[in-house]
């Protein structure tokens, strides 16, 4: 797989100024920082296929998740190749020729949704790609209570982006009780 990205450090935070009334009755004028919402078109061979919004960060990693959990990809080794804009507004994702095909492009069989920062009420996004096959059995996976509570204490001591604004929803992934990457998001199914 090629990735192409083209996208480097868009700003995630930007710095808003509102005014309130204090409760004594004074009006009061505050700057804060908050998460800048971005909105990725995602085309799949050349349609589009979906729209997330999210943070402007790990985009790539974000669609090609986004396309493994709905299912239109079974591994990576469907993808020839993935490119990310400049400003982060656009993926093209080219499946391999083996891979699963699209629909054609008509406005009455493609499916195109936005997808909130909320959850999308566990519905598939795009059904035209389910086969019908049973999922595969997930192998067993051996853990020790003190990789939960290592967890839990690396949620507790905070994420930079919740530190910041209480507006995001934090991941990590561990294996064998170290932690090997953590992410924030808007939406928790980003994360």
């Amino acid at each position: 797989m090629y990735i192409n990205e083209q996208y480097h450090d868009l700003p995630l935070l930007e710095t808003k100024e509102y005014r309130f009334i204090s409760r004594d009755g004074q009006l009061i004028s505050k700057q804060e920082q908050i998460l800048k919402e971005h909105l990725i078109d995602v085309y799949l061979n050349d349609h589009l296929t979906m729209k997330l919004v999210c943070l402007p960060q790990y985009l790539t990693e974000l669609v090609l998740g986004r396309l493994l959990t709905e299912r239109i990809i079974d591994s990576i080794s469907d993808i020839e190749q993935i490119y990310i804009c400049e400003y982060g507004k656009r993926a093209k994702v080219y499946l391999n020729r083996t891979s699963k095909t699209l629909p054609q492009n008509t406005e009455n069989n493609l499916f195109i949704e936005i997808t909130p920062t909320c959850c999308t009420g566990n519905h598939i996004l795009n059904d035209y790609f389910v086969s019908g096959q049973t999922p595969k059995t997930v192998p067993s996976i051996n853990w020790k209570p003190d990789w939960i509570f290592q967890m839990a204490d690396a949620f507790a001591d905070g994420m930079p982006l919740h530190s910041t604004t209480f507006a995001t929803h934090s991941c990590l992934l561990a294996r064998n009780g170290q932690i090997l990457f953590s992410c924030e998001d808007i939406g928790r199914h980003n994360a």
